[in-house]
């Protein structure tokens, strides 16, 4: 048996938006900026 509830509808929608801002946070990575920030980290502890 299933339950739908306000609470649950809720949960449901906060799942969905957590989800979204992840994909938005984690999403592609340029590697030509990634390898030059790094450079410069390295340059700076030299």
């Amino acid at each position: 048996m299933i339950r739908i509830t306000a609470a649950g509808a809720a949960a449901q929608r906060a799942i969905v938006a957590v989800e979204t801002a992840d994909a938005e946070f984690f999403g592609p990575v340029d590697e030509s900026q990634l390898a030059g920030l790094l450079r410069q980290i390295a340059g700076e502890i030299r």
